[in-house]
């Protein structure tokens, strides 16, 4: 019932402003990027990996992208972003810039920090979700079969 689903979710929100620990268990991956701040990956009955999910994407190495509007773009500017630590890939779409990224410490909002010494004027910053499904599939390769 998706009204349920988006009651649910605002309920779970609200349980997690004020503080409380939710346990959630679920295969559909995709929810939990919007509504977790941990992971435990369970495989076989046993724990394989847990943490933030920056923490987790960092283990394995999954990048993040990004999606970034700029005051002012020029040569000098692009290059100084595509030399920033971490920044894999950088390309321009229509009204933004997207780059994908994989900090070496889970830590996206250091990014922000690096645009910001490189003289980017930032109009939007906006890390997609974490693929939990990617994340899930990379933690357990190892496990399977």
């Amino acid at each position: 019932d998706p009204r349920a689903r988006v009651e649910m979710r605002e309920l779970l929100r609200e349980l997690q402003r004020l503080g409380k620990t939710i346990v959630i268990s679920s295969h559909l991956l995709h929810e939990l990027s919007q509504l977790c701040s941990h992971l435990c990956i369970l495989e076989r009955g046993k724990s394989v990996a847990n943490g933030t999910m920056e923490e987790l994407c960092t283990g394995i190495g999954l990048g993040r992208s990004v999606h970034i509007k700029l005051a002012r773009s020029d040569e000098a500017l692009l290059a100084a972003i595509a030399a920033i630590p971490g920044v894999e890939h950088l390309e321009a779409q229509h009204d933004r810039l997207i780059l994908r990224y994989t900090p070496s410490d889970g830590d996206v909002d250091k990014l922000h920090d690096a645009l910001m010494a490189a003289g980017a004027k930032l109009r939007m910053f906006e890390p997609d979700p974490v693929d939990v499904e990617a994340l899930y599939l990379g933690l357990t390769r190892k496990h399977s079969g």
